[in-house]
């Protein structure tokens, strides 16, 4: 089993067999919550395709649940700081430097 719990301005919960951690959220200022969870689902992937991991997700080390998950919290804190349900050009620009 996976899990990955999202709460707002609160923690992101990670369930695997073997490892059960709370990341901290990074505070920011929130104007909408719209696409959020789709975007932090969008960072996440985005991290796990550029990953050099190969194995089993069930058995992937801590360290890169980290790149991942924080992956996705930039991807949904952007969303959350302006009008929109999607990530900002500027953003977007970062990614491909």
């Amino acid at each position: 089993m996976l899990y990955i719990c999202t709460q707002a301005d609160k923690t992101i919960e990670l369930r695997t067999p073997t490892i059960k951690h709370s990341f901290s959220v990074s505070p920011i200022e929130t104007i909408s919550t719209i696409g959020a969870g789709d975007n932090f689902n969008a960072g996440f992937l985005y991290a796990l395709l550029k990953t050099s991991y190969k194995g089993d997700l069930t058995s992937m080390p801590l360290e890169a649940w980290e790149k991942m998950i924080k992956s996705g919290e930039k991807f949904a804190s952007n969303v959350c700081q302006q009008i929109g349900n999607s990530i900002s050009i500027g953003f977007a620009k970062e990614l491909n430097e």
